[in-house]
């Protein structure tokens, strides 16, 4: 069964209906089992997209919430340490869809380095603008199939460690994380 989770809100999904049903009931066993009550006016039952934990999921795959994105592009430079921070803290809710992540964001975070004061660098200004064109175009991620094999690339360099996780589709191999 294929499910995510998080404090409290449940994403159960399917490709085929009668599977969804299935899920449900797994789900709402395990729910009664721990005595929990759901809110019927929080409730969302067979949705074919849905915004989840500041993502779309669709049938599609898992893209960037469009909200999230607007206020990416609203986002003027930042000019305080704190709005710096307040950045990158949006970038990292979707480093899944920013390739090498960690070398990438390296500049911002060395102007948030402790006794710095907030001093732009032709890299932290380009850092800053291919962040935000990079989650306002952020690839749709494929929804993880339990049933079909992983397949992890990993790099490591002296700044970091990068990694994708994907698997094997019926015509490509499809990003995960």
């Amino acid at each position: 069964m294929s499910r995510w989770e998080d404090d409290d809100d449940i994403l159960v999904h399917a490709s085929i209906y009668t599977a969804a049903l299935n899920n449900l009931r797994t789900v709402f066993k395990e729910i009664a089992k721990a005595n929990l009550c759901l809110n019927p006016v929080k409730c969302s039952l067979f949705r074919r997209q849905t915004c989840f934990l500041g993502h779309v999921v669709s049938e599609r795959g898992v893209t960037t919430d469009p909200a999230k994105v607007e206020a990416v592009e609203k986002c003027p430079s930042p000019t305080l340490i704190g709005e710096v921070c307040s950045f990158l803290g949006l970038a990292l809710y979707y480093r899944r869809f920013i390739a090498g992540f960690v070398n990438t964001t390296r500049p911002l975070h060395q102007l948030t380095e402790k006794g710095q004061r907030l001093k732009w660098s032709p890299a932290s200004i380009g850092t800053f603008d291919h962040l935000c064109k990079t989650v306002t175009t952020a690839p749709v991620l494929a929804i993880p199939d339990p049933a079909r094999p992983f397949i992890l690339d990993t790099d490591t360099s002296n700044d970091g460690i990068e990694a994708v996780l994907s698997q094997a589709g019926e015509d490509r191999e499809k990003v995960v994380a």
